[in-house]
């Protein structure tokens, strides 16, 4: 299929399934916590490279691992995982119910800070050699435009790139899946986003023979920025541990 490109590398990994008994979990559970103290985002790098490897796990069939598609998945639930925490923030704090306000929150952590989805992902992008600017400004302002329409979530993808699903099919069929992956190394979802955003950095480097740096960028942002829109109530997934 054009625009399929697989990745045949070993998947080896701490499952989703596994649970807080089993030893290899336990290992990488103690190893994160040593290392918290000199490096506090050690955390959110292990979080993101075992949702990495769980998507991987989805996206994979007996050719290899299905890039654009984990792509897609890690941008949407990224994005999702924005609006989720400045949500919980947000209740948590007992703040007015301020929709301006809380649409801020979610820009914040979608590209309004240095841990941000988009200034992650173009760092990452810029480090791996792309010289090529995107029109992020572009991107949100054609999203935003499709809220409340049929056309809501529809990806602009690089040409030549596929991806089966729209963001809200992949929401839903996989954030439910993730919550327990999310919650490993630190349970508050005030983290959620920076893990995600791990998560992309990771697979854009992992991934970059294959899909050049600049279009996995676009890739996750055509699937992040609109999920970031999407309530809780419309996924009917609110994590309880949250």
């Amino acid at each position: 299929m054009k625009g399929k490109f697989m990745l045949g590398f070993d998947t080896k990994h701490i499952s989703a399934s596994d649970q807080d008994a089993s030893p290899a979990l336990a290992q990488m559970k103690a190893a994160v916590e040593n290392a918290k103290e000199n490096n506090p985002f050690v955390v959110y790098e292990a979080t993101g490279h075992d949702l990495v490897y769980a998507i991987f796990d989805i996206a994979k069939n007996d050719e290899g691992v299905h890039l654009e598609k984990a792509l897609g998945i890690v941008g949407a639930l990224a994005g999702y995982s924005c609006a989720m925490s400045a949500g919980l923030t947000a209740e948590q704090q007992d703040a007015p119910k301020d929709p301006a306000a809380h649409a801020k929150r979610i820009d914040h952590l979608v590209f309004g800070s240095n841990s941000s989805l988009y200034r992650v992902w173009q760092s990452k992008a810029v480090f791996l050699g792309e010289t090529k600017t995107l029109d992020f400004q572009e991107l949100v302002s054609r999203h935003n435009a499709q809220i409340g329409t049929p056309e809501f979530g529809t990806a602009k993808l690089p040409q030549g790139r596929f991806v089966e699903e729209k963001p809200i099919t992949l929401l839903l069929d996989h954030w439910k899946d993730m919550i327990g992956i999310l919650n490993r190394y630190d349970e508050h979802y005030a983290g959620w986003p920076i893990s995600w955003a791990a998560a992309g950095a990771q697979l854009m480097e992992m991934g970059q023979s294959a899909i050049p740096a600049g279009e996995a960028l676009q890739i996750l942002l055509e699937y992040a920025v609109p999920m970031s829109r999407v309530g809780a109530a419309d996924t009917n997934s609110k994590p309880e541990a949250a």
